[in-house]
């Protein structure tokens, strides 16, 4: 599976997710009230609130979030603390 890029140019999946999400909620704000009728299925696109776009975009930003903070927090090579504070 391909993963988008994160700002720092490494594959990340809470960016991926991130993304993907987005689409899934424009897809459903620009079809929401319609139906579309393909042979004798019917399928039909019910309204979005505020509510549901919160509930599916909370989790995955503040994952990215959380996760862009703790990369933050670590040096390049992996010892902890902030980068450039002298620890060993």
């Amino acid at each position: 599976m391909k993963l988008f890029n994160d700002s720092t140019g490494k594959p990340s999946l809470t960016a991926t997710m991130a993304i993907v999400s987005f689409v899934v909620v424009m897809v459903k704000v620009l079809l929401n009230g319609s139906t579309i009728s393909i042979g004798t299925s019917s399928y039909s696109f019910g309204t979005i609130d505020g509510f549901a776009i919160g509930a599916i975009f909370t989790p995955i930003l503040g994952t990215y979030t959380a996760r862009r903070w703790g990369d933050s927090m670590t040096t390049v090579d992996g010892s902890g603390g902030k980068p450039g504070d002298g620890a060993a």
